[in-house]
């Protein structure tokens, strides 16, 4: 070591090998001496270093503190501990050091000798461990050591500063005990918790948790566990761990679970009705197809009073039905089951053919049908949908009007609101009693008929509900404008199809002396019911040309369609030996099969049922009860096709 006066260096011996710091500092506070390890902190010369004044060697600040603070202190008490100043390197940096100092002699001969200790790493372990508990408290949720005790007990060597927003409480009352944060959990919960928590700690494994604590509001949250645990010595074991608040995704989680439930409860509930349909719809096959081909065809040979009961059957088989298709409606639409196919519809024809449906009701009820001219009206609507609600709509114009009133179907385009949203409006108005303005607040209410179930008109209360959800399905609107005393006009606001110009109407195709010819063909019905056989051999019956052969399950159907192969197909979806899809699946791999028309017959009557049939290649779907008329017309159209189509 380097000294002036040199009588100074003998009182530090070996300093010159010492790695830390060292110097000499007289009362007037210049450097006697320093050691090489403090040069080179510095990056000084030892002896450009010696004679000058020891303040110079620090940092402005670090002066400052000297002067005022660290000689004072020194001359006072004559020895310092862990004083942190800081230095000032050749370059200026600054260098922070923890100061020893002792002070030796008195008066002008005191001397003051010092040690210095960088703090560079200590100072980056320092600041590493804030921005750690910065990170730890400013996380989501708390993390935590737990230490338990063999006993039971147990406190927190160390929690975030969340336990103050999750447990109303202090990290040091969590370092006190741990029932500052166990002692929050609901009793329902707080066995289990524990019980969990030990018995990780006995297998050695992750514990993870969720309990419900009460906060201090006097709600109730959610509060997930996440820790490993470390065993130590005597029993105790240290857990390292994290506890978020969870109540957001429970709620989350519960809304999904109920969602789920409610869909699986809808689920079930169309599935039962869909059965509950078609077990009803069986028998109705036969009440009222019989009951229709009584009356239609022998009715010359029935007693005036057996037509009456025979019509008052068919009318209540009707009702029944009716219900039963507004039931499977609202379900199909309620889980968005329903399948529509708009497609361009002239709607002067669709008008027609609701009014020819309700036309015996108009004439029950002296009830009389007009409609004005809509030629050029072309709709972008779903035809079986739009038919469905026309009727509706007819149907209750008749029944709640008077006797001798009279019903109205207008329509007429409107100029869009927007582009490219030209709509057509549908009128059918009716001279009926009228409806307040409060029965008109209640009109779309599933079930509620306004007090017309007190009066002699049937129904279900379900028309207008299903025919409003169908023109919306279909981008339209459904509105009423009603004066009590004067009858109701119930507006349909349905898009026009752009751009598609109008079709000329059809005409039956004659026969070679234009005469429609006579219905002609083989025809094979696999069914296993014998009254729906029954029912359909009286219907064929009104075709002499067409002869009828019946198998009772699939492999029969297969054999006899491969022996003989028919003009038409009838198969029934619910056979003894499979469905009716897989049968004509099977039939189609044989090329005498493969072009022959198929009509599914089934009591199945949604639109997927429907839908399905069509991808799997029916021609057409018959739904049960049949209706007599239509099945006919469906043999005319089909075996005519099959005739003029080649196999």
């Amino acid at each position: 070591m380097t000294t002036d006066p040199p009588d100074h260096a003998r009182d530090l011996p070996n300093a010159d090998a010492l790695p830390c710091a060292l110097a000499s500092v007289d009362s007037d506070g210049r450097l006697l001496a320093v050691n090489p390890a403090l040069a080179s902190l510095l990056g000084r010369d030892v002896q450009a270093l010696c004679g000058g004044p020891f303040d110079a060697l620090l940092s402005t600040a670090g002066a400052v503190i000297y002067q005022s603070y660290l000689m004072p202190l020194l001359r006072l008490h004559g020895h310092l501990q862990e004083f942190s100043i800081s230095l000032k390197t050749g370059d200026g940096q600054p260098l922070e050091v923890l100061l020893y100092a002792s002070s030796r002699g008195s008066g002008a001969q005191r001397v003051h000798d010092m040690v210095m200790v960088p703090i560079r790493q200590r100072r980056r372990v320092e600041e590493e461990m804030l921005r750690v508990k910065r990170a730890a408290d400013e996380a989501p949720g708390m993390i935590f050591q737990l230490l338990c005790l063999p006993g039971g007990g147990g406190h927190f060597p160390y929690v975030s500063e969340a336990v103050r927003a999750l447990y109303d409480s202090t990290p040091q009352a969590a370092r006190e005990s741990a029932d500052v944060v166990f002692g929050r959990v609901l009793e329902d919960d707080r066995a289990a918790l524990l019980q969990a928590r030990d018995a990780a700690a006995a297998a050695s494994s992750p514990w993870r948790a969720s309990a419900r604590i009460r906060r201090a509001d006097g709600s109730v949250a959610w509060h997930e566990f996440n820790a490993s645990p470390r065993l130590l010595a005597n029993g105790i074991t240290l857990w390292h761990g994290h506890v978020a608040d969870v109540t957001q995704r429970r709620v989350m989680e519960q809304a999904l679970a109920d969602r789920e439930a409610a869909r699986q409860a809808s689920l079930a509930k169309s599935e039962f009705l869909a059965r509950v349909s078609h077990e009803l719809r069986t028998p109705l096959n036969g009440i009222l197809g019989f009951a229709h081909l009584l009356l239609s065809q022998e009715a010359d040979n029935l007693r005036a009073d057996q037509r009456r009961r025979l019509a008052i059957l068919q009318t209540a088989g009707q009702g029944l039905l009716h219900l039963i298709n507004d039931v499977l409606d609202i379900t199909s639409i309620e889980m968005g089951q329903l399948s529509l196919h708009p497609t361009p519809l002239p709607l002067a024809p669709a008008v027609d053919a609701a009014l020819a449906v309700v036309e015996p009701q108009a004439q029950a009820a002296g009830v009389r049908l007009a409609r004005a001219p809509m030629t050029g009206l072309v709709l972008q609507a779903d035809a079986r949908r739009l038919q469905q609600v026309l009727v509706n709509l007819l149907s209750n114009a008749i029944k709640y009007n008077r006797p001798g009133g009279r019903v109205d179907v207008r329509a007429h385009s409107e100029a869009p609101a927007e582009p490219g949203l030209a709509l057509a409006c549908i009128e059918v108005a009716d001279t009926g009693c009228g409806l307040t303005e409060a029965q008109q607040a209640q009109l779309f209410q599933p079930f509620n008929r306004l007090g017309a179930e007190r009066g002699a008109a049937e129904g279900t209360g379900l028309g207008l509900v299903i025919s409003r959800q169908l023109v919306q399905l279909m981008q339209g609107s459904i509105g009423v404008q009603s004066t009590p005393g004067l009858g109701s006009c119930f507006l349909v606001r349905l898009p026009l199809a752009a751009g598609v110009p109008v079709p000329p109407p059809a005409v039956p195709g004659p026969g070679a002396d234009g005469v429609p010819s006579p219905t002609r063909g083989r025809v094979l019905y696999v069914e296993d019911n014998a009254v729906n056989v029954l029912l359909m051999e009286a219907i064929v019956g009104l075709r002499p040309g067409v002869q009828m052969q019946v198998c009772t399950d699939g492999a029969a159907g297969l054999a006899a369609a491969l022996a003989d192969p028919p003009d038409l197909l009838l198969l029934d979806m619910q056979l003894p030996d499979g469905d009716g899809s897989g049968l004509l699946q099977r039939m189609r791999t044989h090329p005498a099969l493969a072009a022959v028309p198929a009509v599914a017959v089934s009591a199945a009557a949604r639109s997927d049922d429907l839908l399905r049939a069509r991808e799997v290649g029916f021609t057409a779907y018959w739904t049960k009860p049949l209706v007599v008329d239509e099945v006919l017309a469906g043999f005319d159209s089909l075996l005519a096709r099959a005739r003029q189509s080649p196999r």
